[in-house]
């Protein structure tokens, strides 16, 4: 059974990040072996096998932007402004990553695949396994930019 290891934060640019942008940019981009499952629900569910066992599921639902702007308030209520807590009252979609329990987000094989997509998406990263944020690397160019040759 797959739990819940990492939850990418995001605000759209200018198109709205689609299963088959995530799985051209999980493919192409970072090497992955991915395929799209569909179940029934309104978004199909990627499966990524190589190099690591991951599920990746698009949550663009309305109560996304409220979720992140709640965390931003915990964080700031533990002490003053941080960075992730600013960027997180932005974002109104979220990727959640699911893998088999023994999985690790640090891990030499997921975390490669956190981070390019983390920084593709121009994201923030939760870690919920070891309960921490992380904010993008600033992109050179955007996921977008980069999809359309730009």
């Amino acid at each position: 059974m797959a739990r819940l290891i990492a939850r990418l934060w995001y605000a759209p640019g200018s198109r709205i990040v689609s299963v088959d942008l995530l799985q051209k940019r999980l493919t192409e981009n970072l090497g992955c072996t991915v395929e799209k499952l569909e179940t029934g629900a309104e978004m199909p569910v990627l499966r990524v096998t190589a190099p690591a066992h991951l599920l990746l599921r698009i949550e663009n639902h309305d109560s996304i932007a409220m979720e992140a702007s709640d965390i931003a308030s915990q964080i700031d209520a533990g002490g003053g402004r941080n960075p992730a807590a600013d960027k997180l009252r932005g974002c109104t979609r979220r990727i959640d990553i699911g893998a088999e329990p023994e999985t690790d987000p640090d891990s030499d094989t997921v975390r490669p695949i956190l981070t390019g997509l983390t920084s593709g998406l121009d994201a923030v990263l939760e870690d919920c396994v070891h309960g921490r944020l992380t904010l993008a690397q600033r992109p050179k160019k955007s996921l977008m930019q980069k999809l359309l040759g730009r």
